[in-house]
């Protein structure tokens, strides 16, 4: 009986805070404390690529909090980190492929006081360049097969002027 208590409450456990220890993104994105800050090469900004990686920092947590960074308009889990000591925290987000268009970037985690603490930012996440077209293959590679068939057409046309030569020389019974 105590064991499945106890399996109930460890399954309920990481169910409500993931099996990494990390807060998970709630489905309703939370009200927001302040914001989160949003750098691409070292320079704030709130417009990044489709698929490309940014740095995302927010401080203001509880020290050695865990916090996750996510994507709002449909909660996207984008990183995971741990603040230091004065509740600063930084992550390099990936951002998957596929989204573009405006969303918010929220970091979720614990306040110095216990209570929940969320940060926010809206991005701007612009569409990848298209790669570079190539030109369009358009048959086979020939260049063996020309070469077989020229050789053929010498050794044919050799073959005729030995039949020739031979008419010469030989007359006819």
């Amino acid at each position: 009986m105590y064991r499945q208590v106890g399996g109930v409450c460890l399954a309920t456990l990481l169910f409500v805070c993931g099996a990494t220890g990390f807060p998970l993104a709630p489905l309703d994105k939370p009200p927001s404390n302040g914001p989160v800050v949003v750098q691409v090469g070292g320079e704030d900004t709130g417009t990044v690529t489709e698929g490309g990686t940014f740095q995302a920092a927010a401080q203001g947590f509880a020290a050695e909090a865990a916090v996750t960074f996510a994507l709002y308009s449909s909660p996207t889990e984008v990183a995971h980190a741990v603040a230091d000591a004065a509740g600063n925290v930084s992550a390099e987000v990936e951002l998957p492929s596929g989204v573009t268009g405006q969303h918010t970037l929220v970091a979720l985690g614990n306040a110095p006081d216990g209570s929940t603490r969320a940060l926010e930012s809206t991005i701007t996440i612009a569409p990848a360049a298209a790669p570079a077209a190539s030109l369009a293959y358009t048959g086979a590679r020939t260049g063996m097969l020309a070469l077989a068939g020229v050789l053929l057409l010498l050794v044919g046309l050799g073959l005729v002027r030995t039949a020739a030569f031979r008419r010469r020389l030989l007359p006819e019974r």
